[in-house]
């Protein structure tokens, strides 16, 4: 993530429209249902198990088939600050697709299973990579599920797989994991009145790099709670981050199509190029 903030203060206003629809998705780092008690407070319970809790986060996953929403996007930092439009489109195991606007169209983006790819319209460049590459390439592990999550209120791992610990807190339920290298702690906290996600953190050992990713809202689309506005905080050291997604309307339609093809004569792009 450090290459990407710092590439980021290095380029043109035009590349960093394009870094920013890209850092949504490369924020990842390595990265009979029983009733469930509510106190009447609205406190945590503190004898409610790991296991009962993670049934009922999994219980409110949002499923679907298809999904389309237009996101307006802020970014913030200590040289930035500026407002894209986001189409955010979702086809359900397939396909994870963007296209950003400031007025006119800008730059697409499109994350399958396999592949990502993207371009842009200023400079009139390219992308294309296999995810494998660009993960090994960033240390990350970015995947079509996990990216999908983020924007869904899921937690970014499968907790059911997980062995994770409670944290005591007087206002949230908490779960704590560390990573099977010992280098990634992730902490999820849900309310405990909805046992929505509050928020997700992941902090990297024996640095002051932090990520953090804030549900402050939701809407209800069909009985089923989707976040309305995400707050994504990094932070490294004094340096601060933030990108805030405020989701302006959300559909599930019946059919999706997903518009995508490089448009002739633009430049192709090559990791080194990005970062």
């Amino acid at each position: 993530m450090k290459k990407v903030l710092e590439a980021l203060e290095k380029i043109s206003f035009q590349k960093k429209i394009l870094i920013l629809v890209l850092m949504i998705f490369l924020i990842l780092i390595n990265l009979s249902c029983k009733s469930v008690t509510v106190l009447p407070d609205g406190s945590p319970a503190k004898n409610l198990s790991n296991k009962n809790l993670i049934s009922k986060v999994n219980e409110l996953k949002p499923k679907f088939k298809n999904f389309r929403s237009n996101i307006r996007v802020n970014f913030q930092n200590k040289i930035s600050n500026y407002q894209v439009n986001l189409n955010l489109r979702i086809i359900e195991k397939e396909a994870f697709w963007i296209s950003a606007n400031m007025l006119v169209p800008i730059a697409k983006l499109l994350i399958t299973d396999k592949k990502i790819k993207f371009f842009e319209k200023f400079q009139k460049n390219f992308f294309e990579e296999d995810l494998e590459n660009l993960n090994t390439y960033l240390g990350f592990n970015v995947q079509l599920e996990t990216i999908k999550n983020i924007f869904i209120g899921s937690p970014l791992t499968n907790l059911e797989k997980l062995k994770a610990d409670r944290v005591d807190n007087e206002k949230f339920y908490k779960i704590s994991y560390l990573s099977p290298n010992k280098k990634y702690n992730y902490i999820y906290s849900f309310y405990p009145k909805t046992f929505l996600m509050n928020e997700q953190v992941i902090n990297i050992e024996n640095s002051s790099k932090k990520m953090t990713i804030k549900y402050l809202r939701y809407q209800k689309i069909n009985y089923v709670f989707y976040p309305k506005i995400i707050n994504i905080i990094f932070e490294d050291g004094n340096e601060i981050t933030k990108i805030e997604l405020n989701f302006e309307k959300i559909d599930l339609p019946k059919k999706l199509n997903i518009p995508f093809k490089i448009p002739e004569g633009y430049k192709k792009l090559i990791l080194n190029d990005l970062f």
